[in-house]
Protein backbone atom coordinates (compact mmCIF):
# COMPACT_ATOMS: atom_id res chain seq x y z
CA UNK A 1 0.00 0.00 0.00
CA UNK A 2 2.91 2.24 0.78
CA UNK A 3 4.55 2.15 -3.14
CA UNK A 4 1.01 2.66 -4.31
CA UNK A 5 0.69 5.88 -2.16
CA UNK A 6 4.25 6.72 -2.89
CA UNK A 7 2.70 6.26 -6.89
CA UNK A 8 0.14 8.60 -6.05
CA UNK A 9 2.08 11.11 -4.76
CA UNK A 10 4.65 10.95 -7.56
CA UNK A 11 1.94 10.93 -10.29
CA UNK A 12 -0.32 14.06 -8.17
CA UNK A 13 1.02 17.15 -10.36
CA UNK A 14 -0.02 14.67 -13.96
CA UNK A 15 -3.30 14.09 -11.88
CA UNK A 16 -3.58 17.20 -10.84
CA UNK A 17 -2.70 19.16 -14.14
CA UNK A 18 -5.21 16.77 -15.83
CA UNK A 19 -8.47 17.55 -13.36
CA UNK A 20 -7.82 21.36 -13.22
CA UNK A 21 -5.96 21.98 -16.88
CA UNK A 22 -9.49 21.91 -17.73
CA UNK A 23 -10.29 24.96 -19.59
CA UNK A 24 -14.03 24.25 -19.15
CA UNK A 25 -13.60 25.50 -15.71
CA UNK A 26 -11.48 28.38 -16.27
CA UNK A 27 -13.86 31.26 -17.26
CA UNK A 28 -11.27 33.19 -18.73
CA UNK A 29 -10.60 30.08 -21.35
CA UNK A 30 -14.13 29.84 -22.28
CA UNK A 31 -15.57 32.88 -21.44
CA UNK A 32 -19.47 32.53 -21.80
CA UNK A 33 -21.65 35.88 -21.96
CA UNK A 34 -24.83 34.89 -19.44
CA UNK A 35 -22.27 33.08 -16.70
CA UNK A 36 -23.36 33.17 -13.17
CA UNK A 37 -21.36 36.26 -11.46
CA UNK A 38 -21.21 33.49 -8.44
CA UNK A 39 -19.55 30.94 -9.52
CA UNK A 40 -16.04 31.35 -8.52
CA UNK A 41 -17.87 32.80 -5.42
CA UNK A 42 -16.50 31.11 -1.80
CA UNK A 43 -19.51 32.21 0.73
CA UNK A 44 -18.45 30.47 4.47
CA UNK A 45 -17.09 27.21 3.77
CA UNK A 46 -19.06 26.69 0.55
CA UNK A 47 -16.18 26.54 -2.25
CA UNK A 48 -17.19 27.20 -5.60
CA UNK A 49 -18.92 24.25 -6.96
CA UNK A 50 -17.29 23.71 -10.18
CA UNK A 51 -14.01 23.88 -9.02
CA UNK A 52 -14.65 21.76 -5.66
CA UNK A 53 -15.93 19.00 -7.80
CA UNK A 54 -12.58 18.93 -9.41
CA UNK A 55 -10.57 19.25 -6.61
CA UNK A 56 -12.53 16.34 -4.61
CA UNK A 57 -12.03 13.83 -8.24
CA UNK A 58 -8.20 14.64 -7.54
CA UNK A 59 -8.06 13.31 -4.09
CA UNK A 60 -10.55 10.83 -5.13
CA UNK A 61 -7.59 8.87 -6.73
CA UNK A 62 -6.65 7.78 -2.96
CA UNK A 63 -10.29 6.04 -2.92
CA UNK A 64 -8.73 3.61 -5.48
CA UNK A 65 -5.57 2.73 -3.52
CA UNK A 66 -8.08 2.28 -0.12
CA UNK A 67 -10.38 -0.19 -2.55
CA UNK A 68 -7.75 -2.08 -3.89
CA UNK A 69 -7.04 -2.85 -0.06
CA UNK A 70 -9.80 -3.43 1.05
CA UNK A 71 -10.56 -0.30 3.59
CA UNK A 72 -14.26 -0.82 2.75
CA UNK A 73 -14.28 2.21 0.05
CA UNK A 74 -15.78 1.69 -3.24
CA UNK A 75 -14.03 3.60 -5.78
CA UNK A 76 -15.44 2.25 -8.58
CA UNK A 77 -18.61 0.46 -9.64
CA UNK A 78 -18.35 -2.89 -8.16
CA UNK A 79 -18.78 -4.63 -4.82
CA UNK A 80 -21.13 -4.97 -1.83
CA UNK A 81 -22.28 -1.43 0.60
CA UNK A 82 -19.19 0.06 1.17
CA UNK A 83 -18.58 3.84 1.42
CA UNK A 84 -18.33 5.34 -2.00
CA UNK A 85 -15.50 6.86 -3.49
CA UNK A 86 -16.91 7.98 -7.02
CA UNK A 87 -19.67 9.61 -8.48
CA UNK A 88 -20.89 9.26 -12.70
CA UNK A 89 -19.96 11.48 -15.22
CA UNK A 90 -23.57 12.64 -16.80
CA UNK A 91 -22.47 12.52 -19.92
CA UNK A 92 -20.72 9.85 -20.70
CA UNK A 93 -22.04 7.49 -17.73
CA UNK A 94 -18.22 6.91 -16.78
CA UNK A 95 -17.42 6.79 -13.22
CA UNK A 96 -14.74 8.76 -11.80
CA UNK A 97 -13.12 8.92 -8.58
CA UNK A 98 -14.71 11.33 -5.97
CA UNK A 99 -13.58 12.31 -2.52
CA UNK A 100 -16.29 12.18 -0.49
CA UNK A 101 -16.06 13.86 2.60
CA UNK A 102 -15.93 17.31 4.57
CA UNK A 103 -12.93 18.97 2.90
CA UNK A 104 -11.15 22.24 4.07
CA UNK A 105 -9.37 24.35 1.31
CA UNK A 106 -5.74 25.46 2.56
CA UNK A 107 -5.62 29.35 2.90
CA UNK A 108 -3.31 29.70 -0.08
CA UNK A 109 -6.07 27.77 -2.05
CA UNK A 110 -8.74 29.99 -0.65
CA UNK A 111 -6.65 33.28 -1.28
CA UNK A 112 -6.68 32.16 -5.16
CA UNK A 113 -9.84 31.55 -5.62
CA UNK A 114 -10.59 34.46 -4.02
CA UNK A 115 -8.52 36.87 -6.04
CA UNK A 116 -9.41 34.96 -9.55
CA UNK A 117 -13.19 35.81 -8.77
CA UNK A 118 -12.45 39.13 -8.02
CA UNK A 119 -10.24 39.46 -11.56
CA UNK A 120 -13.43 37.16 -12.81
CA UNK A 121 -15.81 39.30 -11.96
CA UNK A 122 -14.19 42.91 -13.32
CA UNK A 123 -13.68 40.73 -16.45
CA UNK A 124 -17.28 39.45 -16.63
CA UNK A 125 -18.30 43.00 -16.59
CA UNK A 126 -16.21 44.84 -19.19
CA UNK A 127 -17.25 41.63 -21.37
CA UNK A 128 -20.73 42.07 -20.94
CA UNK A 129 -20.31 45.94 -21.67
CA UNK A 130 -18.05 45.14 -24.81
CA UNK A 131 -20.42 42.09 -25.70
CA UNK A 132 -23.50 45.07 -25.37
CA UNK A 133 -21.27 47.62 -27.31
CA UNK A 134 -20.66 45.58 -30.53
CA UNK A 135 -24.35 44.47 -30.78
CA UNK A 136 -25.09 49.14 -30.37
CA UNK A 137 -22.61 49.29 -33.74
CA UNK A 138 -24.22 46.70 -35.04
CA UNK A 139 -27.46 48.04 -34.89
CA UNK A 140 -26.27 51.92 -35.60
CA UNK A 141 -25.08 50.01 -38.95
CA UNK A 142 -28.11 48.46 -39.76
CA UNK A 143 -30.09 51.57 -39.18
CA UNK A 144 -27.41 53.52 -41.41
CA UNK A 145 -28.04 51.36 -44.27
CA UNK A 146 -31.60 51.49 -43.71
CA UNK A 147 -31.98 54.92 -44.15
CA UNK A 148 -29.58 55.07 -47.07
CA UNK A 149 -31.60 52.94 -48.92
Amino acid sequence: MKAKVNELVRNSEKIVKGELGNPDLWWHQKPHLHDSIDQYKQIADKYPEILDRAVRHVLGHLGIILEEFKFHVAASNTGAFREFWFERSVDSGQTIPYFPHLLEWTEEMQGTIREYNDQFTEAITLYNEIQRLKEEKKRQKALKRWDSA
